[in-house]
Order: C-alpha cells, then structure tokens, then sequence
C-alpha cells in the first residue's frame, strides 16, 4: 500500500471517530428541525401501526402520529425554546404523539433510506442513523483522498478544511438531510473533474470517479431540488473549467458558452411549469413599495458567511472567534489563489460567486422572510468556490503550499474546533478533538508540498495523477 493511500484510509478513520463520537454526544433535539424531519423518517413507507398514524393535513400543516421522542413546548421542540410556558404535546397511553411532518410535494427520497433504520426504541434509531450518515461521508472522504489527483487533491482539501468546522461535521453525522445535500455538492465536482482528467492508462479510476460522481448527484438529488440544482450547476463549471485549464476556452469562448447555457436555462423557465415554478420571482413585485429588496440585497452579504460561523446580521450575535477564524482564513485562501489568473478562469469564479448570491436570494424570495436566511444552506456551494478557486491557480506560492502554512493554519483550526465544536472535559470531547486533529494532519500529507528549493520543487500544479 502505498503512503498516501496509508494516509488517506487512517485520515478517513480518525474523520469516522471525530462524527461518530459527535453522533454519541449530541442530544436527539440537536440535528435542527427535529420534530419535522424525524416524523418524516418514520413516514417515509407510508402509515404503519406503531410507526406512523394519522398522518394528513389538518388545516394549519401536516402532522402524523410516531413514537414519543421529546417534549414539545409553545408548539415547537423543548430544545429550540428558552423557556417552556407550556406543553402542546404529551405522550398517549400507547406512547405516541403528534408531530408536524413534510406535505406531498417535500416528501423525498432520503425519509424512505433513512426509514430503514426507524423502529420504536427512538434512540437506538437515531444513532443508527448518525453513525450510518457518519461512515457514509467518511467513505466519501476516502475517495476523495484516493481517487483524486494532486492538484484536485489539493483542492478538495483547502474547500473541506475551511468548510467543515463548524457546519459540515454538524451536518454531515446528523439526521436531517442537509447532510447528504451538502455532502453530495461539496464531492461531486472533484469526482467530475477527476473523471475528465484520468488518462487513458487509469481507465480503473476514470470510472471508479465518474461512478462516485453519480453517487454523490444522486445524494443531492435524494433530498433537495435546490442541492440538485447546485450540483448541475457546479458540473457545468467544472466542465468549463477543465476546457480553459486545457487551453480550449478564451474569455471570450467562456463568456458565448455561458451565456448559451444561461439562455437555455432561460427557455426551460419559461416552457417547463416545475422549472417555472422553482424560478417564481412573483415576490418581487411588493419589494418596491416596502424596500425589501434593497434590504436584502445589503443583508444577503452578512449572512453568506454564516457557513464559518461568522453570525452577523439581524438574528444573530456574532461574530465569534470561529467567525472571524473562518472568514479570515476564507478570504486569504481566495486572494491568493487568484494571483496572476487568468481572466477566463477569474470569469468562472465570478459566475460562481454571482450565483451564490442569486441563489441566496431566491431563497429569501421563496421563503417570505423578513430577513436573509443563513448562508449555512449554501454550505456546498461555498465549499466548490472555494475548491474551483484553488483548482484554477496558477500561484506556486501561499495558503497550505508549505509545511509552514500547513502547520499554522491546522493548528489555528483544530485550536477553535476543539473549544467550540466539542466543548467541555468529558471524554467524548476529548477523543472527538483528538481524532478531528489526527484527521486534518494526515488528510493533508496525502498532498504534495511546495519546497523552497524549486530545483527539488513538488509542484501542486503539476502533481503526478498517481499520487
């Protein structure tokens, strides 16, 4: 077995022991819309005796009848409320009760996968289902880590280190289905551009790669129309992205086939009543009078950042040091990668970043929120601006190239990591803060270094597709 295959299996075990102790320390309550996507879970075949009654719109939303899990208080979840005035919801003699759960329309994929591990001991269920979810990203990982070539590797790497505390690990062990939508956009575009880069000699890893591209659509796809639609979108970049890495596509080529594809998108809104529907802007029409617009479009900035645990904005009271740690080392990462790049590539990270921003507001629009939403939900597609970012530099020089960098900024991660994401002294945090340690170090000895001797020079940029 070679080094970096010793490195990438270990690397992915010590990341399955940091979600899977996170799994055991977390309460039921903890994976955020519990009441919704639990009883969704245990819908996901329909109504059964003993699993799902009762289930049905009843005026104000849908509900079923599950096994007792928790207390609801004010009308939501003890955990989401401060104080608890009074009990909406109590345990039947049989040890059942009424929860919200998902209309028709929002019924997917993943309650019926997740379904298979649901059963009246609620507990047991759960961590079945986190530690399942748990392995499954850590394969994903390992694939990443063994399939990729360097300069990819490389890429996958500085996205997943920036993106994974604190929202990624949360997400990824959890129940709720953001894991697998954000799993599935953050993996895929590294196992397309994988796929398009093998050699006619790696025949075995151009189809393991393209295999584990429709897996991880497949996991988007699983779960949220909205994570579909990223992970097409994030193909298409990588699609061009290879042809301008190839020296196929000029700025002006990459701006004709963009605006191709942006017209064709433009004819299937208005030809296709799902595609219509997903694209309603009929929201806009009152943002005149009341200014949301406006307000939205100098909010939407603040929130984006969410997805290192900034927090700054109406609802939130940041930022922390996570938030500051996070966003600083983002911005650093994205300005030196864009050194001396060329103006077709800086155009796909711009289109990139432009439809951040478009999405989040559509998402506002969608919604009716008062104010912007989280940019947690735009969790993957931050992770692939960043990836994309990185995959398309042409600097030899600067964030995590050297054993210097590499060594400060995981120190500096795993430092916040291990007082905010497993806080405390009990043994669960402490073997949780170890293994998310031993997991970023040996993740990243899977990729080359730049050498101040450029005689000697490994270079990312020209890594060897077999490391």
């Amino acid at each position: 077995m070679k080094p970096q295959t010793r490195f990438a299996l270990f690397g992915s075990l010590a990341f399955l022991v940091a979600l899977s102790v996170g799994s055991f320390g977390r309460p039921i309550l903890a994976d955020g819309d519990a009441d919704h996507h639990l009883s969704s879970i245990w819908c996901g075949w329909g109504e059964s005796k003993g699993m799902c009654e009762n289930r049905g719109n009843f005026g104000n939303g849908y509900f079923a009848t599950i096994p007792n899990m928790f207390q609801m208080c004010n009308g939501v979840p003890s955990q989401d409320v401060s104080t608890c005035q009074f009990v909406t919801t109590e345990p039947r003699p049989d040890n059942m009760q009424k929860l919200r759960t998902s209309a028709p329309e929002s019924r997917n994929l993943y309650y019926s996968l997740m379904r298979t591990f649901a059963s009246t001991n609620v507990t047991r269920s759960v961590l079945e289902m986190r530690l399942f979810n748990s392995l499954l990203a850590s394969g994903i990982l390992l694939f990443l880590l063994t399939l990729t070539s360097g300069r990819t590797r490389f890429a996958v790497l500085c996205a997943w280190t920036l993106t994974l505390v604190p929202n990624g690990v949360y997400h990824f062990s959890g129940y709720n289905p953001r894991g697998w939508a954000f799993l599935g956009v953050m993996s895929s575009w590294a196992f397309l551009y994988s796929a398009l880069t093998c050699t006619s000699s790696q025949r075995r890893r151009k189809i393991a790669s393209y295999v584990l591209y429709i897996f991880s659509v497949g996991l988007a796809a699983a779960t949220r129309w909205d994570a579909t639609i990223f992970s097409l979108f994030t193909s298409i970049i990588v699609l061009l992205a290879y042809l301008t890495q190839n020296k196929m596509l000029t700025l002006r080529r990459t701006l004709q086939i963009t605006g191709s594809i942006c017209l064709l998108a433009l004819i299937g809104v208005l030809t296709v009543p799902f595609l219509k529907g997903l694209v309603n802007l009929s929201g806009l029409r009152s943002y005149p009078q009341d200014g949301k617009l406006l307000f939205d479009l100098i909010h939407i900035p603040e929130s984006i950042p969410d997805v290192f645990g900034y927090q700054v904005g109406l609802s939130r009271s940041g930022p922390g040091l996570g938030g500051i740690i996070g966003l600083s080392l983002f911005a650093f990462c994205i300005g030196n990668a864009l050194i001396g790049m060329r103006r077709s590539r800086i155009a796909l990270v711009g289109v990139t970043a432009l439809f951040i921003f478009v999405s989040s507001l559509r998402i506002v629009i969608y919604t009716g929120s008062l104010f912007p939403f989280t940019g947690v939900y735009l969790l993957g597609l931050v992770t692939f601006l960043i990836g994309l970012t990185v995959l398309l530099s042409e600097t030899e020089s600067g964030f995590m190239m050297s054993r210097t960098s590499r060594i400060s900024v995981i120190t500096i991660i795993v430092l916040y990591q291990s007082l905010g994401l497993w806080p405390g002294r009990n043994l669960v945090s402490v073997v949780g803060a170890i293994s998310y340690a031993v997991f970023l170090v040996l993740a990243w000895m899977t990729a080359p270094l730049i050498t101040a001797d450029t005689t000697t020079e490994t270079s990312i940029l020209n890594a060897d597709p077999n490391i």
